[in-house]
């Protein structure tokens, strides 16, 4: 299933009455012609710049990330190509309060998606879907690890509102109320 295919479907066929507007405004047929020839390599976060967690180190050397302003860590073993899963932010805050000294990150990760580095922006949808994860790790060919992919920076990049630090406290204030949808 490709992003917002149900969104084509509203488009009048060649036995429609060609008078009739179509249901798609111009500007989102060109964002949705825009979306299927990027590629999820233009938008990631190249690995150079992913910060992640070693499954190997223990916890109580990870306090650096009480400033950490990402929500969400890779947690890997050994080294960026072999990705376990991830871990929230609020959860290594959470174990770093527990006295016991033998916690392990492994035992916390959540499982991650992958997608292709060749893969169309338009196909991530599907991916975090399925992947129910917070970020994608983006593969080349090769099956390494080549950076990763945040959901928050796709949505942004779909519906155009930024959901970072310093955004309205909902998608509400980023998009003007219709007043056909006013109740």
């Amino acid at each position: 299933m490709k992003l917002f295919s149900w969104l084509q479907d509203l488009s009048p066929t060649n036995s429609e009455d060609n008078h009739s507007e179509s249901p798609l405004s111009p500007v989102l047929k060109a964002r949705l012609e825009e979306l299927e020839k990027l590629k999820v390599r233009d938008l990631m976060i190249a690995r150079a710049l992913v910060v992640a967690l070693d499954a190997d180190v223990q916890l109580r050397r990870v306090r650096r990330l009480k400033t950490s302003r990402a929500a969400y860590f890779p947690v890997y073993k050994g080294d960026l190509d072999h990705i376990l899963g991830w871990i929230s932010r609020q959860k290594v805050l959470e174990l770093l309060q527990n006295p016991n000294e033998d916690v392990q990150l492994a035992d916390y990760v959540r499982p991650i998606g992958f997608v292709d580095q060749d893969a169309s922006v338009a196909d991530l949808a599907d991916v975090f879907l399925k992947s129910a994860s917070p970020f994608l790790v983006v593969r080349s060919s090769h099956g390494s690890t080549v950076g990763i992919i945040f959901l928050s920076n796709f949505i942004e990049l779909i519906f155009g509102f930024d959901l970072g630090p310093g955004a309205p406290p909902s998608a509400e204030a980023a998009i003007p109320l219709l007043r056909s949808y006013e109740l």
